[in-house]
């Protein structure tokens, strides 16, 4: 399995970038698998809102796990041994954290999350982070 972590402070628009992946995925011909997409409890929303999430989907003839959960480091770890049958696993991390990264192997991708000075930059930002996650998958 292939890792890509966002990798970010908290609040820093992770959960958001996420929500992007996963529309952009859906737009490109993702398909929902196994339990398909689910948003945490008490929590509604489509994507595209900054909701938590996890997603299981098949997209170019690869399995892909998404789980925007970021700021519980035993969630983040649980996250990546449940994806072990998956393809591709795209999830979030919260940079305080040393024990997720600890998962990653030579192969896999530790994205930093690019961080808007501006308030107006922050959707720009988020939308080009998605982009290359998705050219990573």
């Amino acid at each position: 399995m292939k890792i890509i972590m966002l990798h970010g402070k908290g609040n820093c628009g992770k959960t958001s970038t996420l929500n992007i992946v996963l529309n952009l995925l859906l737009q490109n011909g993702a398909t929902a698998i196994n339990s398909g997409i689910t948003y945490y409890p008490n929590r509604k929303g489509i994507p595209g809102d900054s909701f938590d999430f996890k997603a299981f989907l098949k997209y170019k003839n690869k399995t892909v796990a998404i789980y925007s959960e970021g700021d519980r480091s035993r969630a983040i770890i649980n996250h990546i041994n449940q994806s072990a049958s998956y393809d591709v696993l795209v999830c979030a991390a919260n940079s305080s954290f040393s024990k997720p990264l600890s998962q990653l192997k030579p192969s896999d991708v530790l994205y930093p999350k690019t961080v808007a000075t501006l308030k107006g930059e922050i959707w720009k930002y988020n939308f080009d982070d998605a982009d290359k996650i998705l050219q990573q998958i």
